[in-house]
């Protein structure tokens, strides 16, 4: 067979996006809500939306068949499965690291997506939390527009979040490979040279006599340190990977 210059990557990270998609599926998006809703008393969840959910948009949604906490988190719901503040979070296309952050006040919170962890002062706050959510899903619900709003639409938003959050977790395992193969490759350079190694951290002594750190770091991946003084130390090298 004649060889062809063309050469389509593997498809391997999306072979393995597929699996985390099925666990996050059953876990925060559209199929753990209506999982959670099966078990519960819709009476207190109707209860909650017309309480803290404006009637317009409710109405909006009615339209099209569709029920209020598919876009609308209410306590109850969030109570009964904690877990399901990471299907409104993904809904409103927001990060991790951007909605439980000092900035948002919602850091408290993040117990109840990574562990499924409720609080008894978080619970305490949750009618808090979930005004904050509905203002931001009304927000949405406006901008997408109510001729536009669809369950299947809302499960395409969270999927975009999802992509990302998957993308950027690959994209951190190969950069973590990265560093630590140049970081193997300053250590057989300085070998000759190393008082005490370890998987974080090279000491060395340089030609004045002088320690000198070479550290994984979070923010350059790699930096090199001379020791000027006891404990006072001068930057010599930053890499990033």
């Amino acid at each position: 067979m004649k060889e062809s210059s063309i050469n389509v990557p593997s498809p391997q990270l999306q072979i393995d996006f597929s699996f985390a998609l099925a666990q996050i599926r059953s876990l925060y998006l559209q199929d753990a809500l209506f999982a959670t809703i099966e078990t519960m008393d819709l009476a207190i969840v109707d209860r909650e939306l017309n309480k803290h959910v404006p009637k317009k948009c409710l109405n909006a949604l009615a339209r099209h068949g569709l029920r209020g906490e598919l876009l609308f988190p209410v306590p109850s719901v969030l109570a009964h499965n904690p877990r399901l503040l990471g299907y409104y979070r993904r809904l409103l296309g927001i990060s991790q690291k951007e909605f439980f952050s000092t900035e948002t006040g919602i850091s408290p919170f993040r117990r109840m997506e990574d562990q499924g962890i409720i609080s008894k002062s978080v619970q305490e706050r949750l009618h808090e939390l979930c005004r904050a959510l509905i203002y931001a899903s009304s927000e949405l619900l406006e901008g997408i527009g109510v001729d536009r709003v669809s369950k299947e639409l809302l499960d395409d938003l969270t999927l975009l979040t999802v992509g990302s959050q998957l993308k950027g977790g690959a994209n951190v395992k190969i950069g973590a490979a990265g560093t630590f193969k140049v970081f193997e490759i300053i250590h057989d350079i300085v070998r000759h040279a190393a008082v005490t190694s370890n998987p974080k951290e090279i000491e060395i002594r340089n030609a004045a006599g002088r320690k000198v750190l070479i550290e994984f770091a979070p923010d350059p991946d790699i930096i090199i340190r001379e020791e000027m003084a006891k404990d006072n130390f001068r930057n010599i090298i930053a890499i990033e990977v």
